[in-house]
């Protein structure tokens, strides 16, 4: 159907003056009922990509999760090496001091006799 034959079928339900002459401009976009698919189409593809991005969003979320699992066991791994290290250093700097305490007391008994 052509712009004017649907202008001229319209007019008959519009006041006079409403379509301003034969000016078609007013019902050009009246005449394109393809719009309304293009419009379907964008909302599937709109629907489409907000799944994509819900999909990955998840995968994202569930590699952070098992990175944050894997930090948290290095992190605990970490804790008991240093505990370990820190005790056995202690040991250590405890040992060496009781050692020159006694040697202390010998050279003192020694000086004494």
């Amino acid at each position: 159907m052509s712009t004017r034959n649907l202008t001229a079928k319209l007019s008959k339900f519009l006041p006079a003056g409403a379509t301003g002459g034969w000016s078609t401009r007013a019902f050009v976009t009246a005449a394109r009922p393809l719009q309304c698919k293009k419009s379907e189409e964008s909302a599937e593809s709109v629907k489409e990509a907000a799944e994509s991005v819900k999909d990955a969003a998840e995968s994202i979320s569930t590699s952070v999760k098992t990175m944050s699992d894997k930090v948290s066991e290095t992190a605990d791994v970490v804790k008991e090496k240093a505990a370990e290290l820190f005790s056995l250093g202690a040991a250590k700097i405890a040992t060496e001091f009781v050692k020159k305490k006694n040697e202390m007391k010998k050279e003192g008994n020694k000086n004494k006799k």
